[in-house]
């Protein structure tokens, strides 16, 4: 079933359809190995409504990204003209008859361009000579009166249709690089930067207690804006809220939390965004933690709030939890950024040298020992590590306990490979080497 507005050519005797134009070829039109009579048809479209027949059928072929893109009418008679010599030259056929259908030929459109005007937007001094020595070269014809140029593009260059293009095109072929640099002149007025850090003071707010922030899409599963080209076909609505994504970039946190922050981290997490909803568009604030080790309090995310609102004056009423209160989503549509924000300075952070991180998974084991009692962890950490090879990344200590005058220390490795997925086979001459060497210390005993 095609879309309202769709072109097609049909058999004007059967009104059999045979093509969808300028997007795909029907079975009724196929050429088999029994055709000996070929009609060949060499057409143009109107670019718009060929994008849209493909984007509602979602059939995007080669034909439809080149029509979309307004092809010059007249490459029809190029086309033409070379396929026939082609069918000819290589099958033996014979053309008995060619019809040219165009009613409406489409007029050259002239665009007139001063000297001054290419020289104030390219910030340049270029003489009438070298201006027409560029048109020149692209073969363009051109009329000069006293500093203004008429131009008569070549009628494949149909984005050449406003003095600015002509501009672009000058400035392209006697190079940008021959443009001397100007300083811009400096503003009278800075611009009023208070909303912008009145946000950052937010942002520096929840990182001192131990927050990171994360930008998470703005499509959804479900809303109450439905896009009618959605990017996604599984979140095709506009999102009302920032709490499922954030509780989503939690969850994946937790995933990777083993490798960046070691077990008895907990994970804090907060985003600054808009929210679209059916009484308009608003920025809100989420902010959410999640426990590793389950030493987490119940009311953390509430007690941040709590600070929120006692030191940056924000109003309790905008909050709203959800049902087990870790995450927390605060309308900022009635708070005073810009007040927020007024002589306050962002904090300058300063970030540490880059680490390339690895695009495969990493891998978790545990390990326990037994060792005499006074026995320092750090002893039991340096055996391991001195054993562990090059995949370890980390080690964390997760338990500790003493008993009958024994210490007993349980260790997490991660193990990761820039190259690959580790497997079994990695990993585990690695752990035996551990083993190994902490079973053969004075006192030592694997668990």
């Amino acid at each position: 079933t095609l879309p309202e507005g769709a072109l097609v050519i049909a058999d004007a005797v059967s009104d059999e359809a045979l093509d969808i134009a300028g997007v795909k070829g029907g079975a009724a039109s196929a050429i088999t190995e029994a055709s000996t009579d070929l009609y060949v048809s060499v057409c143009n479209f109107d670019g718009p409504r060929i994008r849209k027949t493909a984007q509602a059928l979602n059939l995007f072929t080669d034909a439809s990204t080149r029509f979309q893109n307004k092809l010059a009418p007249a490459l029809a008679a190029y086309g033409m003209r070379d396929i026939l010599a082609l069918i000819e030259d290589v099958a033996g056929g014979e053309c008995i008859g060619v019809a040219d259908v165009y009613p409406s030929p489409e007029e050259p459109n002239a665009v007139t361009v001063p000297l001054g005007k290419v020289n104030g937007l390219l910030g340049s001094a270029y003489s009438m000579e070298e201006v027409a020595g560029a048109f020149e070269r692209l073969g363009f014809a051109y009329t000069t009166t006293e500093d203004t140029f008429t131009v008569l593009p070549g009628f494949e260059r149909r984005d050449l249709v406003i003095p600015e293009d002509l501009v672009e095109e000058a400035g392209r072929i006697l190079g940008y690089e021959a443009i001397p640099s100007i300083e811009l002149p400096l503003q009278k007025t800075a611009p009023d930067q208070r909303r912008y850090r009145g946000i950052e003071r937010l942002k520096d707010f929840l990182i001192e207690r131990g927050y990171s922030e994360v930008s998470t899409q703005s499509f959804a599963k479900e809303g109450e804006i439905e896009l009618a080209n959605p990017l996604q076909s599984d979140r095709p609505w506009l999102r009302p809220s920032l709490l499922p994504n954030l509780e989503e970039a939690l969850h994946r946190a937790a995933q990777l939390a083993p490798r960046l922050v070691g077990p008895d981290a907990d994970i804090r997490l907060f985003e600054i965004g808009n929210v679209f909803t059916a009484d308009g568009e608003f920025l809100v604030l989420s902010l959410g933690a999640r426990a590793l080790s389950g030493k987490l309090s119940p009311d953390l995310v509430k007690d941040h709030v709590a600070a929120l609102e006692q030191e940056l004056f924000l109003e309790p009423a905008k909050a709203r939890y959800s049902l087990d209160a870790s995450m927390v989503e605060i309308n900022l549509a009635d708070v005073n950024l810009e007040k927020l924000g007024e002589e306050y300075a962002p904090v300058e952070v300063r970030l540490g040298a880059y680490r390339p991180f690895s695009p495969y998974p990493f891998a978790l084991r545990d390990i326990a020992v037994w060792t005499p009692e006074g026995t320092e962890e750090s002893a039991v950490a340096n055996l391991i590590l001195s054993n562990a090879g090059e995949l370890l990344v980390r080690l964390d200590r997760f338990d500790e306990f003493t008993k009958d005058g024994r210490t007993s220390y349980a260790f997490r490795l991660v193990f990761e490979s820039m190259e690959r997925t580790l497997s079994d086979a990695d990993l585990d001459p690695a752990m035996q080497r551990i083993t190994d060497a902490l079973n053969a210390a004075d006192g030592f005993s694997v668990r």
